[in-house]
């Protein structure tokens, strides 16, 4: 999961950088929001999906300590 979502991330950005280049030059200011929101995005992204992978390690830990 972590790493298709990390080699996604990676294809799209020359993309990225390329709407940003092209705001920049337009507008600065707009570039810096633009950046910062798609930045606190993906920080969202990959902070919910490190806790959905914690909680199923913390549950499959669990199964293996659980006494039978």
């Amino acid at each position: 999961v972590w790493r298709e979502w990390e080699e996604r991330n990676f294809r799209l950005q020359p993309a990225i950088e390329k709407v940003v280049l092209e705001l920049y030059k337009e507008d600065p200011d707009l570039a810096v929001e633009f950046l910062t929101g798609y930045s606190c995005c993906k920080a969202s992204e990959a902070l919910e999906m490190a806790r959905k992978m914690t909680d199923r390690l913390h549950t499959i830990i669990s199964h293996y300590n659980a006494p039978l």
